[in-house]
């Protein structure tokens, strides 16, 4: 059966469809004598018998891949009419130019074969309706969705082995330009190549990216960026999106990579994808040492693992988020020993740790939940306890630091000064040399000298200002050195007065601890392991503070020490609370047994209070209230001292009482203790 006699009347009365598609811009501009073949079409149809007012033409598409119908409206448009029952006949110069998928394919071939419609290319007429149609049909369907996968297998192949030379070099980040031997080299501009450097030097100091943006901010250092299609650099305010494309590049290590992302589609109608950063271990190709790079392979390994570090993800087991400025010590460190997922913080009620993350994933209770203060003070002493054992130089690397980020900073300030009078002579130059006369040109040249002449001034000034107001750091003398290597206490004391901040107080115990599990054996208790660095691990119990005596562990058989005490023996307050501190017990608050406590259970039993206000002096002697107010101090302090043994003071067991000599032995003791900044002032002003 020949093309023209399967057109029948029903055909020819309804429209016939010529679709004209190319899958990129360049075979529009190149391939012409496609396109024109395409539209030739037109006349075909004609020439089959349908008017030329009958004949449409679908050309919308041009520029679009026919791998999927997502975004081609033209396409869409010949689904329509199709399903409206419009076309008689659709023509392509081949099945290719409909889909290069057999999904939109047969699709449209059902929704032919079902509205009587003929389908037409650059060789014959076919009818889907019939099977030897919709067979020649499929086939070519099938085949054209082959050859797109085989011409992309091709290319993908021969990039794919150009890259593993090292030759694929589709563009390179600023900082780098393409020599004639297609190698990469690095830029040509100094300014640029110092503030590269800057910036890796910067992260590698303040470890966050935010920090290193704001830096460059607060110093009104910018960021170079590639001038599109050229080689030029031009000068941008930094972001943390370029900054963070700068540290994640491998290109500034020296290295070639390949094949460092993939694109997935995304859960959502449109079907789009999105380009995914894979693992390094994903890459295809990755080839060290290729070109000069601005860091070694190491840091730049090193800065990667930072970046991931510094992703506050609650939900993984690998991140501790970046040190934040809250006064939680352990945020991000702290994970729960229940069921080992992280422990947030929340800063309610003076802070605490939680673990919430069953709470929030299957409404389960929370596992654990603890106040941040006593558990911060332990994890602090111990990790002072590991750094007295080693001998620090925390001053003098401050003051190296200080100097080298002075010296940086200054150099990029002069070399912007030397960029910012470069632009303006050329500027200069460019006015003096056009004509006068034409004052179209002569005005727009004026401006542009004017403008640069007004940023090298404003720069100028700034630079003038800033050196001096900025002072370079002091180096140590020998003798200031001698002095500070003898203090061994000397970050203790900066801890302990303030002078370090939170951010500072986290990077400290950061760099010694790995991670805290927690545990709580029972109420009252927190149990502690604390995983080094080094792979040790140290097992710590600290008592935490509970609701009421009924909630401790002993409770009743304090309580029932407490009255027959109190009742038998007519001990004082300070005397009970001293003998059953000794003996193990704990309070609701502390871990030892209070004064204060031991008065509410005496009160609630019913039993004669005992003052210490009202004992009265033995043989000399002084009780514990009137020590503590002879001191100026409370009691409560003052107990806590004898509690820990900070003071040697026993009292007497023939009396049930404490008599304290009032010699001045224990007073100097006790106002050293009241007054541990002046004794230590003291002590360095005397060595």
């Amino acid at each position: 059966m020949t093309s023209s006699m399967k057109i029948g009347a029903h055909h020819l009365k309804r429209q016939a469809i010529v679709y004209v598609r190319q899958s990129t811009a360049q075979q529009r501009i190149h391939n012409r004598e496609s396109l024109e073949m395409q539209y030739a079409l037109r006349e075909r149809a004609i020439s089959l018998g349908w008017k030329s007012d009958q004949v449409v033409v679908i050309d919308s598409d041009l520029g679009l891949t026919g791998s999927t119908s997502q975004g081609r409206l033209g396409f869409q448009d010949l689904v329509s009419r199709v399903s409206l029952d419009q076309a008689g006949a659709v023509f392509a110069f081949d099945v290719t130019r409909f889909a290069r998928n057999c999904s939109d394919w047969y699709q449209l071939l059902d929704l032919c074969g079902l509205r009587q419609c003929l389908i037409g290319d650059g060789d014959s007429i076919y009818d889907p309706a019939q099977i030897d149609g919709r067979l020649l049909l499929g086939l070519k369907g099938q085949i054209s969705e082959l050859e797109l996968h085989t011409i992309r297998a091709r290319l993908t192949a021969g990039m794919l082995n150009k890259a593993k030379r090292g030759e694929l070099i589709i563009d390179l980040p600023i900082g780098y330009i393409k020599a004639s031997d297609g190698s990469a080299q690095k830029h040509a501009d100094q300014e640029a190549q110092s503030r590269i450097k800057l910036i890796f030097d910067q992260f590698m100091k303040l470890r966050s990216l935010g920090k290193v943006v704001r830096f460059l901010n607060e110093n009104q250092l910018r960021m170079p960026r590639r001038i599109r299609g050229g080689s030029g650099v031009r000068w941008r305010e930094p972001t943390k999106s370029s900054v963070s494309s700068m540290l994640r590049n491998p290109t500034y290590a020296g290295a070639y990579a390949y094949g460092k992302t993939r694109f997935v589609p995304q859960k959502t109608a449109s079907h789009k994808r999105y380009k995914q950063r894979i693992d390094q271990d994903q890459w295809k190709v990755l080839l060290r040492d290729l070109h000069p790079g601005y860091i070694t392979w190491d840091s730049f390994q090193s800065i990667q693992e930072i970046l991931e570090g510094n992703m506050a993800r609650y939900n993984s087991l690998n991140s501790a988020g970046t040190p934040r400025a809250g006064s939680a010590l352990l945020q991000g460190l702290l994970y729960c020993g229940k069921c080992g997922h992280q422990m947030t913080v929340q800063y309610r009620q003076g802070g605490q740790y939680r673990c919430n993350y069953l709470y929030q994933q299957r409404c389960l209770p929370v596992c654990i939940s603890t106040r941040s203060t006593p558990v911060d003070q332990l994890v602090a002493e111990e990790v002072f306890g590991t750094l007295n054992a080693a001998e620090f130089d925390l001053l003098s690397c401050s003051i190296t630091q200080l100097s080298s980020t002075h010296e940086t900073i200054a150099l990029a300030r002069q070399q912007k000064l030397q960029r910012l009078h470069y632009e303006a002579q050329r500027a200069e130059t460019q006015y003096h040399l056009c004509d006068p006369q034409n004052r179209l040109v002569a005005s727009e040249l004026e401006r542009r000298w004017e403008e640069a002449m007004r940023l090298y001034r404003e720069a100028k000034q700034a630079h003038h200002g800033d050196s001096e107001t900025m002072m370079k750091p002091s180096e140590l003398s020998p003798t200031l050195a001698k002095q500070w290597a003898k203090a061994g206490d000397g970050l203790n004391s900066l801890w302990a007065d303030g002078r370090l901040s939170n951010e500072q107080k986290k990077r400290i115990v950061r760099s010694l601890v790995q991670k805290v599990v927690v545990t709580q054996p029972q109420v009252g208790q927190v149990k502690l392991r604390i995983v080094w660095k080094s792979g040790m691990a140290t097992s710590k119990v600290i008592h935490v503070k509970v609701g009421s005596l009924s909630s401790l562990p002993d409770g009743d058989a304090l309580k029932s020490r407490i009255e027959r005490l109190s009742k038998e023996d007519q001990a004082s307050d300070a005397f009970v609370a001293y003998t059953l501190s000794r003996e193990g017990f704990r309070g609701c608050d502390r871990d030892y047994v209070s004064i204060g406590l031991i008065a509410r259970v005496r009160a609630a039993a019913g039993i004669k209070l005992l003052s210490p206000h009202r004992i009265s002096r033995f043989d000399g002697g002084l009780s514990l209230a009137q020590l503590a107010r002879k001191v100026g101090v409370k009691i409560d302090w003052l107990f806590e001292q004898i509690i820990y043994e900070k003071v040697s003071i026993e009292p007497d067991y023939a009396q049930r009482r404490f008599i304290i000599s009032a010699d001045s032995e224990v007073i100097g003791k006790l106002e050293a203790l009241r007054n541990p900044d002046n004794t230590i002032s003291s002590q360095r002003e005397a060595s």
